[in-house]
């Protein structure tokens, strides 16, 4: 019983660490073989990735500042509706815009790598997809006690 529980705890902390709680040079390195990227290949993901974030920070920036705007309307007595609907149109299209860059990213990166590196991703995903399954059906189960 202790065997199977060490064996568990350590493979989560190896499966943590590697989702991204880990030293970020070193996980780029791992990343790096483990799909057997060239270094052409690592220099490319790494311009889409900070040219993304770039974009997405401005974005960010964008969003929080019409919300801001939006919710000192709505503290008025008698809030304009027609403006409140043009302040959520413009939510709605900056979310929009968000979504395309990421798709993008998406789309970029299914040029940058072959379909066996495409492989092995899809594979990562699924067994970390499968640990949160499994983290979530055996998840202590807070009860109220008694007094």
């Amino acid at each position: 019983m202790r065997v199977k529980a060490l064996l568990l705890t350590v493979g989560l902390v190896s499966l943590m660490a590697a989702v991204g709680l880990g030293n970020p040079v070193k996980d780029r390195v791992k990343f790096k073989q483990k799909l057997n990227l060239s270094d052409q290949q690592a220099e490319q993901l790494r311009e889409l990735n900070f040219n993304t974030a770039k974009e997405l920070i401005q974005m960010k920036a964008d969003l929080k500042t019409v919300k801001l705007e939006m919710k000192r309307m709505m503290a008025e007595r008698n809030p304009d509706k027609e403006a409140l609907f043009g302040k959520l149109d413009e939510i709605s299209r900056i979310q929009g815009e968000m979504k395309k860059v990421h798709l993008e990213k998406k789309l970029a990166m299914r040029e940058i790598l072959s379909d066996e590196q495409l492989d092995k991703i899809r594979e990562s995903r699924h067994s970390q997809f499968q640990l949160h399954r499994w983290k979530m059906k055996h998840r202590p189960h807070f009860r109220r006690m008694a007094c």
